[in-house]
């Protein structure tokens, strides 16, 4: 349970300060509307990412890359694709400057970071910085 919430830590990590670092251009790009729309965007594929990272930590070492793969790109793809449609017909002025933008840019990150997670500790006889 603990490697779940350092993983989970760690994903947390990674985007919240990857979405402090756009705060600037998302405010210079659009303003209020960019920095809201680059948060939602940080939160629609950390969410996500949170659930494949405690479902991976409970499957079996050997098929956690493949289990990781399979439910990432059904969550994350999902989730991204329906806040998506509910936010472009809700809120008509987060447009690609303030949120699709980032919402793509965030979908990048949070692939690498789980990609990062789930393969430097679920693949059994590798270490961290092994090939």
């Amino acid at each position: 349970m603990r490697r779940v919430w350092v993983a989970q830590g760690r994903l947390v990590a990674v985007v919240g300060a990857v979405w402090l670092a756009v705060c600037g251009p998302a405010w210079w790009l659009a303003g209020w509307a960019g920095v809201e729309g680059s948060l939602y965007a940080a939160l629609v594929c950390l969410v996500p990412g949170l659930v494949v990272v405690s479902v991976v930590e409970r499957v079996a070492p050997e098929s956690r890359a493949v289990v990781g793969l399979v439910v990432g790109l059904v969550l994350r793809l999902g989730v991204a694709g329906v806040a998506a449609m509910v936010i472009a017909s809700r809120r008509d002025d987060l447009r690609l400057a303030e949120f699709f933008g980032w919402l793509v840019m965030f979908y990048l990150v949070a692939l690498a970071a789980e990609t990062s997670l789930v393969l430097s500790d679920g693949v059994p006889g590798r270490s961290r910085g092994s090939r």
